[in-house]
């Protein structure tokens, strides 16, 4: 299922972000940042999109602590974005649990 795989692609991508803070390069970080946002804007999350831009702006500028300021943001906003997509096509609410 397309949805799915978008759930668990997402979800991926923000959890390599938020443990690999101190311990990836900020290259992979970048990377990391990079896909979510592509995968983001495909599926029209444009608020997690936004902020996995910033997130990759900040990787590609060498900008760690900022780095972290924004990726802090990121649970959140993909659980908005859970959400949203949950209320909005009756999607199943363990999906990402």
């Amino acid at each position: 299922m397309m949805m799915q795989t978008f759930v668990d692609e997402i979800t991926d991508r923000v959890q390599r972000i938020t443990d690999g803070l101190d311990s990836l390069p900020m290259a992979v970080l970048e990377d990391e940042a990079h896909t979510l946002k592509s995968c983001a804007g495909t599926f029209g999350a444009l608020r997690l999109q936004a902020l996995a831009r910033e997130v990759e702006t900040a990787c590609r500028e060498g900008r760690r602590a900022a780095t972290r300021a924004l990726a802090e943001k990121l649970h959140a906003t993909l659980q908005d974005t859970l959400s949203s997509y949950r209320a909005s096509m009756d999607y199943p609410s363990n999906a990402a649990d």
